[in-house]
């Protein structure tokens, strides 16, 4: 067998390597490769290289054309390069596999058929169980047949699993899943073979078997080498265990540690970052001693990459043999190692996840100003690196962000998500116009018309939700004052693909129509919806998807119970898209995907528990001891994969670890390496010297900050006295009173604060209900009253909710509510009518007067009840829902609704009553608890006979008084002048900017 210049590296037996943490790997790998076939150059095509992963190929790919150029050669040919997760029947054919042999394997199954079959089984099992809930189940149920495959453990273990002594003990939960999952064990070989196709994961492994023993098989001589994995696959460690053993082979480790002491490395445990090396070298290769293991040729490092090293191997010390760290860290430090080791290692702390990202932006900006200067963040958060990616937009900063975004989160995937929304509650005002609202939706108009539309639809319908359905919708929109024909026609359209819609029976028929439906919507005048939604990146996954969805054989059948909007979220599934491109000396990078990746500066973040390391993952159908018996990886396993790749990142030249001392609102805990890390800095004092975010935050204030600061004071309009109101409502008397600011914004400026859309019913639509039945009750004469009043007043009540559009189940919510209301009706008709039957219910007036200067004004009001009263005079009762009523104190100074009632009945400000004097006034709440001889008009919000003159005089002086104050063209309408009388939330405290300078100080007079 000839040679070949390789044979220097693939001498040993087994021909083992390491390339040490922080190191450029794929460049340390290419380089005494291009040195061995400098003399031969054509023979590089001979050498064969398996790597993780696609971005892994391509990469190496650059960097042997990179080092090419820059030695002077040009051109260059390439030695085969394979990705090892995904080995396809190509691979077996180079490996020496006859073609009618390689091509024997059974096609993978078709994911989405996958999916859906096994969703269909979970519920089979569970009929209670909704759609998405068996999708999202069907996803955990897969990885797990997954995680079978990958470390070859037969489903038929399961049998063994499901044994008396090992159910036992287990709570019933556990047994009853590992019941289904024998069911499973037994069911679902059987189906795959029936559906002619092979599980992925497990033909992944028997394509890594068969490759391992055609490459055994047929050795040829030419060199062949497994670079940068960790094996984690049990089919890739036995791959590489048979090429180390090869004479034309080697293997290269990424991040081997061989400085740790012996007694260190006998005691490390699974989350340690060498524990996976540790098990790769005794399960694979029959050893642990890492003697065999040799430092990869040409490689060059300084003093500060070994102590990097150095520490971090310290740092990260398995925790049973840290009882003489501080001893190791002293011999360390001796000749000022700690300094060396620091050398281009920075940390930031933010105080929030949204100050995390602001840092890391900065960073990134910093590092792209220095020319030729790669940078590239490597972070689990996902949310994390959105935050970033937004944050580069003000720069005009475009990212590689190789995680992806969601599929749903897309434009076009949230713009099916609005349609599918829409389609499941087609009236629902929010629903309606958020579909409308995005830029796709345009319905073969022109987008500016569908925005105008959208305009005069969110004005119509504020408030809370006014149909039932789109055709009782568009008929109040067509029952008011000039209905807009654009907006009827439009609504005479989405009613039609709403009927189109629900006339669907099946799954299969409602996705298709829903599919249909938005393509409509994405239609413009001179181009079909087809086109618009289905192109880029974002369009061609969903087209895909949605397209093998509907080819499908298994989507649920008959009718589906619960949301179609839920639903087609679920059946979306967790598939992301990854936008093609982005700035060329910048990539943001998960966990895995950061793997045998470098650049200038790495940024680390997220280094909290939770995040990096991820939360121990937990499986839905075995626990802990059961996955142990059947020999499936740990969760502490996971841990140490993440620590292995947080030690790689770390040991960089050039990088800096961030972290968020919150998450959401609750204090986030320091990652365990970052601890550890940070406690040797401070025992030499280094910390404080590295940590960069005092001056990432003052840059970023100072992005932020105007450029000139001018301070401003409260508001104070003080408008011609032309242009002031003369006319107010009752409630705007008390408004002026404790905000004149508002009085200001909505009488001068004509500003009005809008209902929300679809606004749920609260206090104030309960209140019009309650006062509706109060109504209906008082305009009966004494004599026609029935008997049983409270009786009678339930069933109005059931009468207002059904005419009402009320949900049926807020009669239970406000059940105790409705019995005490029927219990007042019942004592206010009794006590309230002793004198005759009512004067007046819900009426308006309007009172017209003179002030001291000689200006007319008008005051308009509604009153809820006016009785007769004692002595000729009237009884004013307004009827309140909660026991948050004025006082008397309070009617007399800053809630004066009923005290001017008052004087505008003295003033026959009623037509239908005349002139009348009051006798009393009160505030009365609908919903108290009361007893049977319970008086009512009692208590601190009463006004009785015997105060009520004064009481009445005096709230005329006040109410002139004040109505003159603002006739000066120097009395400012502040902004609630007043602490003790504010409000809580003014409709108008952001136009009044009160968050600026409400704490400063106030006027309590």
């Amino acid at each position: 067998m000839t040679g070949s210049a390789l044979d220097f590296l693939t001498a040993p037996t087994p021909a083992l390597y390491t390339i040490p943490a922080g190191r450029p790997f794929l460049a340390d790998l290419a380089a005494p490769i291009l040195t061995a076939y400098a003399d031969q150059p054509d023979a590089i095509a001979d050498l064969t290289i398996f790597l993780p992963n696609r971005r892994a190929v391509r990469r190496l790919a650059d960097v042997f054309f990179e080092k090419s150029i820059a030695a002077g050669r040009g051109a260059v040919i390439l030695p085969r390069l394979r990705a090892l997760g995904d080995v396809t029947e190509e691979d077996l054919l180079f490996s020496g596999m006859p073609p009618a042999e390689a091509s024997d394997l059974l096609p993978a199954a078709d994911l989405t058929d996958r999916r859906l079959i096994l969703a269909r089984t979970i519920r089979q099992t569970n009929q209670q169980a909704d759609w998405p809930a068996c999708l999202t189940a069907a996803d955990d149920l897969a990885g797990l047949l997954d995680s079978f495959h990958l470390e070859d453990v037969p489903l038929s273990a399961l049998h063994d699993l499901n044994h008396p002594e090992h159910v036992q003990n287990a709570a019933a939960h556990w047994e009853k899943s590992l019941e289904f999952l024998s069911i499973i064990s037994r069911f679902w070989p059987a189906l795959t073979e029936e559906q002619g196709w092979m599980e992925p994961a497990e033909r992944q492994r028997v394509l890594m078997e068969a490759l391992t023993e055609n490459l055994v098989a047929h050795e040829s001589g030419h060199p062949i080498i497994v670079a940068g994995s960790l094996g984690t696959v049990r089919a890739t460690g036995k791959l590489m265990a048979a090429v180390a053993k090869m004479p034309s082979g080697c293997v290269v480790f990424p991040g081997l540690d061989l400085e740790m002491d012996e007694r260190a490395w006998s005691l490390i445990d699974p989350p340690h970052p060498q524990a996976l090396f540790r098990e790769r070298l005794d399960r694979d290769f029959g050893f642990d001693d890492r003697a065999a293991v040799h430092p990869w040729p040409g490689m060059d490092d300084d003093l500060s990459a070994k102590a990097r090293r150095s520490f971090l191997s310290l740092a990260l010390r398995p925790a049973a043999a840290t009882d003489d760290w501080y001893q190791r860290f002293t011999e360390f430090n001796a000749n000022g190692a700690m300094a060396e080791a620091c050398r281009g290692l920075s940390l930031a702390v933010a105080q929030t996840e949204d100050e995390e990202a602001g840092f890391v932006s900065l960073l990134i900006r910093e590092a792209l100003e220095q020319p030729d200067r790669t940078v590239m963040l490597v972070t689990p958060d996902r949310q994390l690196a959105r935050r970033v990616t937004s944050k580069l937009r003000a720069w005009s900063i475009d990212v590689d962000d190789t995680g992806g975004v969601p599929a749903g989160g897309t434009y076009r995937g949230t713009f099916l998500r609005l349609v599918a929304a829409w389609l499941d509650d087609p009236a629902c005002p929010v629903k309606l116009t958020a579909m409308l609202a995005h830029e796709l939706a345009s319905f073969g108009r022109d987008r500016a018309d569908v925005q105008a539309i959208n305009q005069k639809l969110d004005r119509r319908l504020r408030g809370r939700r006014q149909a039932p359905d789109l055709a009782a919708l568009q008929a109040i929109v067509a029952a008011k004052d000039d209905p807009p024909t654009d907006v009827l026609a439009l609504l005479d359209e989405l009613i039609d693909h709403c009927r189109t819609f629900s006339e669907q029976t099946d799954t299969a028929g409602r996705l298709s129509t829903h599919v249909r439906i938005a393509e409509r919507a994405a239609s413009l005048p001179d181009e079909p919806g087809e086109q618009r939604l289905w192109r880029y990146e974002d369009g061609e996954h969903l087209a895909r998807h949605l397209g093998a969805l509907l080819q499908s054989s298994f989507l649920p059948e008959g009718g589906v119970n619960g949301s179609y909007h839920e639903l087609f979220e679920a059946l979306l599934g967790s598939g992301v898209v990854r936008k093609r491109g982005g700035h060329p000396r910048l990539a943001i990078y998960g966990l895995m995907e950061a793997r045998l990746q470098t650049a200038d500066t790495i940024i680390v973040s997220g280094l909290n528990e939770g995040v990096w390391p991820d939360a121990a993952p937990t499986d839905s159908f075995l626990s802990r001891p059961m996955r142990q018996r059947l020999g499936l990886p740990s969760p502490e396993q996971k841990i140490g994969r993440a620590a292995h790749d947080f030690a790689q990142a770390a040991a960089s030249p050039h990088v800096i670890l961030t972290r968020s001392a919150r998450r959401g609102r609750d204090p986030a805990t320091p990652s365990r390496w970052l601890v550890r890390l940070e406690s040797f800095l401070d025992k030499a004092d280094m910390r404080k010297a590295l940590d960069q975010s005092a001056r990432l935050r003052t840059l970023l204030a100072a992005r932020q900050m105007a450029t000139e600061v001018v301070p401003r004071s409260a508001p104070e309009p003080k408008p011609p006295v032309s242009a002031r109101p003369v006319e107010l409502s009752i409630s705007d008397i008390e408004t002026m009173l404790r905000d004149p600011y508002s009085i200001y914004a909505k009488h001068i400026l004509g500003l009005r604060a809008w209902d929300r859309l679809d606004d749920p019913i609260g206090a104030k639509h309960k209140g019009t209900a309650f006062h509706n039945v109060m109504q209906r009750i008082g305009e009966m004469p004494a004599g026609e009253l029935p008997t049983d009043l409270r009786t009678y007043a339930r069933a109005l009540v059931r009468e207002e909710f059904s005419s009402g559009y009320y949900p049926d189940e807020l009669q239970i919510l406000w059940g105790e509510d409705i019995a005490n209301f029927c219990q007042f009706v019942h004592l206010y008709e009794e006590q309230g009518r002793q004198y005759g039957d009512p004067v007046l219910i819900e009426a308006e007036g309007k009172w017209s007067f003179h002030l001291d200067d000689g200006s007319a004004f008008h005051i308009r009001g509604r009153v809820d009840r006016v009785d007769a009263f004692d002595g000729g005079k009237v009884s004013i009762v307004d009827f309140k829902s909660s026991e948050k009523r004025p006082t008397i104190d309070q009617m007399a100074t800053f809630s004066p609704q009923l005290s001017v009632t008052a004087l505008m009945l003295a003033a026959g400000a009623f037509e239908k009553a005349g002139p009348q004097v009051a006798g009393q006034i009160a505030f009365l709440n609908m919903f108290s608890a009361r007893s049977d001889d319970e008086p009512l008009f009692n208590g601190k919000h009463t006004v009785g006979s015997d105060e009520i003159d004064v009481h009445v005089t005096d709230a005329d002086r006040r109410l002139r008084e004040h109505l003159a104050f603002y006739r000066d063209l120097d009395q400012a309408y502040l902004s609630q002048p007043r602490s003790f009388f504010t409000n809580a939330y003014g409709d108008y405290d952001h136009l009044a900017r009160r968050g600026e300078w409400a704490g400063q100080g106030s006027d309590d007079d």
